[in-house]
């Protein structure tokens, strides 16, 4: 899972950590984190009208449904999930165009409070208004403000994975084009000035 690959990408930073300092350090990652912080990746695919298949075939219900308001993702595996959803919702068979009717009729609220009371896996899609929106989202720090000199300020997403030594941070825009360049070729691989202002000249830079 996401949030799994995200602690195991947190782990591997620690254990570096440790090799190089002999301490060790907290880690701390959240489902909801994780998936803000690949919700872009999501958009992008959308983007770019990229369409993946399932190379096996899952039994039971694991899909987003469109409830009057919103819509709702629901997991239905088959075995007791799958009889306590029958059981919830008069829904006979697991079947994608059956359930879809059953959420189409009521609120988002009204299925994920109907499946979660049964024990069923539900849960509101939100959208990027109620997602930007959430205290918790900005307590956890996935939404950080910066400043972009051509942009003015502007919410960018923050780092998910939280390290107690070695804590990530996005308190800076993407660099303009040729922003360092003085940084990189003068102090970090020693031309002087003048070499820097001709290569300008000549359009290397």
């Amino acid at each position: 899972t996401i949030p799994g690959l995200s602690l195991l990408i947190g782990i591997l930073t620690a254990l570096v950590y440790r090799e190089r300092t002999g301490r060790g350090q907290r880690i701390d990652v959240a489902q909801m984190d994780s998936m803000i912080a690949v919700s872009q990746s999501f958009s992008f695919w959308h983007l770019a009208r990229t369409t993946m298949d399932r190379a096996l075939k899952i039994e039971g219900i694991y899909d987003a449904f469109k409830a009057r308001d919103g819509y709702v993702a629901i997991a239905v595996p088959l075995g007791r999930i799958g009889d306590r959803f029958r059981e919830a919702t008069g829904v006979e068979e697991l079947d994608d165009e059956e359930v879809a009717r059953w959420v189409s009729e009521r609120t988002v609220e009204e299925v994920v409070e109907t499946l979660v009371e049964a024990g069923v896996p539900a849960a509101p899609i939100s959208d990027l208004d109620a997602v930007m929106g959430s205290e918790q989202a900005w307590a956890r720090e996935m939404f950080v403000k910066v400043v972009p000199p051509q942009l003015g300020e502007t919410t960018l997403p923050g780092f998910h994975i939280k390290l107690s030594e070695t804590p990530g941070d996005i308190s800076k825009p993407a660099p303009l084009l040729g922003q360092h360049n003085r940084e990189v070729y003068c102090s970090l691989l020693g031309l002087s000035e003048e070499e820097l202002e001709e290569l300008r000249r000549e359009g290397v830079v």
